[in-house]
């Protein structure tokens, strides 16, 4: 089980999502949404499985996965295999243009790995 606090949707930035099958089987990977500012006792949630060494790249994770925007959130992210998680932020339209900033419009935030909860001695790493 894995929290990932700092997800957004905004006029500036979406958040970026990444999920890697680390085993030699499918994963089946649940990802709950959890919006700042509510209780969420019954949390959105999106099931994604992924098969045996495979990535899932979700570009603008509350978007796609939950069609919300405006909003900052944390997601619970829980797997039945071992994953890893990569979450970064990318603004949805860089500036181009003379004078424009041409630096990378992708700012990696947080980077770990989870174990799932089923195994039972698990740690994050």
């Amino acid at each position: 089980e894995l929290f990932v606090p700092g997800v957004a949707r905004t006029a500036s930035f979406r958040s970026t999502l990444w999920i890697t099958n680390l085993s030699a089987a499918p994963a089946t990977v649940q990802i709950d949404l959890l919006v700042f500012g509510r209780s969420n006792p019954n949390p959105s949630t999106r099931t994604e499985t992924l098969a045996a060494g495979a990535t899932r790249r979700i570009d603008d994770v509350l978007g796609e996965l939950f069609g919300i925007s405006d909003t900052g959130a944390a997601l619970r992210i829980r797997a039945d295999r071992e994953v890893f998680v990569f979450l970064g932020r990318n603004r949805p339209s860089a500036p181009t243009g003379a004078g424009a900033d041409k630096t990378s419009n992708k700012n990696p935030t947080v980077t770990r790995r989870i174990v799932p909860q089923p195994v039972v001695s698990w740690r994050a790493v």
